[in-house]
């Protein structure tokens, strides 16, 4: 049987298990970010050396650095699945508008989020 569409779900961290789903022609991926959308925008935020905009100083909160939460061996992992996470169509946030619009409009305007569909799914 033959479908005009088809959308491949997959975790963040399985990327590289799904990477294929790019060469189907009417197929698109949404990876679900198991975290909290305001983890995945701080992460981010830390991570970034140049900031693409500002942002009111409440809206991040005096947090340390992510740095030293993952093993080296985990942290290589992640890059890894990242690096391959290239051809999803968006991402689905398990969270709320409710509670974390600010972090999903937030996310939505990083320039690594162009063209991408953000949801809140929770």
């Amino acid at each position: 049987k033959k479908f005009r569409r088809v959308v491949v779900i997959h975790d963040t961290l399985m990327a590289s298990v799904v990477q294929d789903v790019k060469h189907i022609s009417n197929a698109e991926s949404f990876a679900l970010q198991s975290v909290s959308a305001f983890t995945v925008f701080l992460y981010i935020w830390d991570s970034m050396k140049e900031k693409p905009f500002q942002i009111d100083p409440e809206m991040i909160p005096c947090i340390p650095s992510s740095k030293g939460c993952f093993t080296l061996e985990f942290a290589n992992f992640i890059a890894k699945e990242y690096e391959v996470l290239d051809f999803e169509s968006g991402r689905l946030f398990n969270t709320c508008r409710l509670l974390e619009g600010k972090y999903m409009e937030l996310l939505e305007r990083l320039p690594i989020n162009t063209n991408k569909k953000l949801f809140a799914v929770g």
